[in-house]
């Protein structure tokens, strides 16, 4: 029996260690956003169906020795995969299908051994139930979602921050040759006990073990599951799986696609499983059910308040909610599971529920709805689901009362949610949304403000999730503005070195936007830009004007379509392309696509600046602090930096940010400075310096020497938990509501 929880237990924990290993070296390589880990997620769950369904096949229609040998084929095979390293050939060019891509350079990377550690469960607990069928199979279930969750748990505080990829991968081929022996080993004694007691027919098992729940849901003479039982388990299974990835996508938008963002509510999902299936009376279901009518309420807050939210609060909140709807979906499927006889039926069941859950969030979802409203259509679909399941399963089809209360509380979460799906057609009464898309990149939406006397456009503005990412007045003269008006970094920067080199510039540009800075180019000026998304590239050319006005200004204005590292990397290899001013303005949203402040990104930056260019990184975020990074990066790359900071003023449509300068020269940063020093002097305040020093009065004693690398970000070392300020504004809030 040891030897069965051994290789459950080893299975489990390779098969969820492999995928933030895996997870980081493809994310790179895609732009960093959030749909790269969830594309990474589908194929888990696809490979997860295909092993349990080959479980499935195997045990019903093979006998041990055959299911011996072939496992055992298979498992010698899937050595040949190791170690677990994309292959540099299938690094992308920048136009492919990202998620066509993702999925085949996964299934070529780790397709089989990944198969082959998903078929253990199912397959194991079947071979178990047949040699010690007293011990109570579906525990071993609960086994197995621990080992995965201590992968998870382990991997952020353990391997990431000591190891590096490389090693990584090679701890994981070492432990993956030991579950292959372990696992060969338990198929080979349950092959000899059969032998011995001339192997039963495969129908009909030595021991059936039965759910000690009744339940009319069920098929009442335990006979084979009917298509109604099964396809509740597969919605069941399908909702949490959908839930999962949609929270997942939520919280990494808005901050970073990073491992610690990915394992929480990963780690919150198999947490809900272990509970529900280690034993029934963990799952309070009048409790979860109270729980869960709460998930539509506060879910739409945070989405409604969520820039004002802090980071802390966000991640509680949305985990509270992907929680509370996962246990009342597994603790729905616990009390409807089967006796083992139909153990691999179940779990096939579950897994292609998981599969449907995925695809829906990952390849449906992008292209019918035209922002994140998948988050909404769950909180809805869980929260029938539970009401439905409970109010219909008592064993004497009587309806609890609990069950009616609930009912109305369900209704008024599905108006709430209704109202918020309508929340992006809602505008002012001088606003009207002209544009509004979504793909892999994430949503984008433009704006018009207009006079609502003459109907004439006066504004257009840019915004890529919830965040303004740019803007154009539509009246008069079109100039620089927004976070790169003149009193910017940037904007500054480029004044500068036009005056320092006397001659034509050429501005590299890493994000699109609304193609704001192509406004700096003059006559004979070239300007490039790096844009991911498409979409971005078809607002900016459709919507706005600036890059007309570079290219009637008589600058050439070009655009290269796909991540900006590997496009940067690829061109390299015909020599560098020598920018003045090289600008990074990659965020979606406010997430930090972190494979671009990198000490290796920041390499390939420096060899296409000319000797004494400026590197402008714009860092304003809410909740991350990305001046000590930006800092450490030119420090160790023996480089000046310089942080320029400027203040709102809606008068000269200039928005606050701040930008980090680095350049191998001193002499051009002093140049920058002087010039914000001479404004301030004369009483032009909207721009300010700060020395690094009065900068490092404000960092945490973790990120003082910190320097990104690919194989490690400590992304929580320079997030922003301070809550007082936001807790505050609540109570006084609060306190105007009770006074009126």
């Amino acid at each position: 029996m040891i030897r069965y929880m051994l290789t459950i237990f080893l299975s489990a924990f390779l098969l969820f260690q492999v995928q933030p290993i895996i997870g980081r070296f493809v994310l790179p390589w895609f732009g960093g956003s959030a749909s790269v880990w969830n594309t990474c997620m589908l194929f888990f769950q696809i490979a997860l169906l295909i092993g349990y369904c080959y479980s499935h096949i195997v045990t019903k229609y093979l006998n041990h020795k055959q299911q011996w040998v072939l496992h055992f084929g298979l498992l010698f095979v899937s050595l040949c995969f190791l170690p677990v390293q994309p292959a540099e050939w299938l690094k992308p060019n920048g136009d492919e299908d990202v998620t066509i891509a993702i999925l085949f350079l996964l299934a070529v990377s780790i397709g089989l051994p990944f198969i082959m550690l998903s078929t253990t469960g199912p397959l194991i607990q079947a071979w178990q139930s047949r040699t010690h069928a007293s011990f109570p199979t579906y525990r071993l279930f609960a086994l197995s979602n621990t080992g995965s969750l201590l992968a998870l748990l382990s991997y952020p505080f353990v391997f990431e921050p000591f190891l590096t990829r490389g090693t990584q991968s090679t701890i994981w081929a070492i432990g993956y040759g030991l579950f292959t022996v372990l696992c060969i080993g338990s198929g080979w004694q349950v092959f000899r006990k059969s032998q011995i007691e001339n192997e039963p027919n495969q129908d009909e098992p030595i021991k059936q073990e039965t759910s000690t729940q009744g339940d009319q849901l069920k098929n009442k003479d335990n006979g084979p599951p009917n298509l109604g039982l099964c396809a509740l388990w597969c919605l069941l299974a399908a909702a949490a799986s959908a839930m999962l990835l949609a929270t997942t996508n939520q919280m990494c938008q808005e901050v970073a696609s990073v491992p610690f963002l990915w394992i929480l509510p990963l780690s919150l999902y198999l947490i809900t499983f272990i509970i529900c299936f280690d034993n029934p009376r963990w799952y309070l279901r009048r409790v979860f059910l109270v729980l869960l009518l709460s998930c539509p309420f506060l879910g739409i807050y945070l989405l409604i308040a969520g820039v004002s939210v802090p980071l802390p609060f966000q991640v509680l909140g949305y985990s509270f909610v992907m929680f509370s709807c996962c246990m009342s979906c597994h603790g729905e499927l616990s009390r409807l599971k089967p006796s083992t006889q139909y153990l691999t039926l179940f779990y096939l069941m579950v897994s292609i529920g998981g599969a449907v859950g995925g695809s829906f969030i990952v390849l449906v979802a992008p292209n019918i709805f035209v922002s994140y409203y998948e988050f909404d259509v769950l909180l809805i679909l869980c929260s029938v689901l539970g009401v439905g399941v409970f109010m219909f399963s008592d064993p004497e089809g009587k309806i609890p009362v609990l069950g009616w209360v609930a009912v109305p509380v369900l209704l008024g979460g599905c108006f709430l949610v209704g109202l918020h799906l309508n929340w992006d057609f809602t505008t002012s009464d001088n606003e009207r949304v002209i544009h509004l898309s979504r793909n892999s990149y994430g949503t984008v939406r433009v704006e018009e403000i207009f006079d609502v006397e003459t109907g004439q456009a006066e504004k257009r503005v840019l915004y890529n999730g919830r965040i303004k990412h740019g803007s154009q007045t539509m009246q008069g003269k079109i100039s620089p503005n927004s976070y790169y008006s003149p009193s910017s970094g940037v904007g500054r920067t480029i004044v500068r070195m036009r005056q320092h080199r006397q001659q034509p510039l050429k501005i590299g540009v890493v994000g699109l936007g609304t193609g704001t800075i192509a406004a700096w180019g003059e006559k004979q000026d070239q300007v490039v830009f790096y844009e991911i998304n498409p979409q971005v590239v078809e607002v900016a050319e459709a919507d706005f004007n600036y890059i007309d006005l570079a290219r009637s200004n008589g600058a050439a204005v070009s655009i290269e379509l796909g991540d900006a590292r590997v496009k940067l990397e690829h061109q390299l290899k015909s020599g560098s392309q020598k920018f003045d001013v090289l600008a990074i303005d990659a965020f979606s949203s406010d997430a930090i696509p972190i494979h671009l402040l990198t000490k290796e990104c920041f390499q390939v930056y420096l060899k296409h600046l000319k000797p004494d260019g400026v590197l402008a990184i714009h860092i304003s975020n809410r909740f991350l602090n990305l001046e000590p990074i930006c800092y450490n990066l030119a420090k160790d790359a023996g480089c000046f930096s310089q942080h320029v900071g400027n203040d709102n003023d809606d008068e000269i449509e200039t928005d606050g940010a701040n930008w980090v300068l680095v350049s191998r020269s001193k002499v051009v940063l002093d140049s920058v400075v002087e010039m914000v020093e001479q404004e301030r002097s004369s009483g032009n305040k909207i721009s300010d310096v700060m020395s690094w020093e009065q900068l490092k009065k404000q960092w945490s004693k973790s990120s003082m020497d910190l320097v990104w690398t690919d194989d490690f970000a400590n992304l929580v070392s320079i997030i922003d938990w301070e809550v007082s300020e936001f807790i505050g504004d609540q109570i006084d809030t609060a306190k105007k509501w009770i006074q009126k």
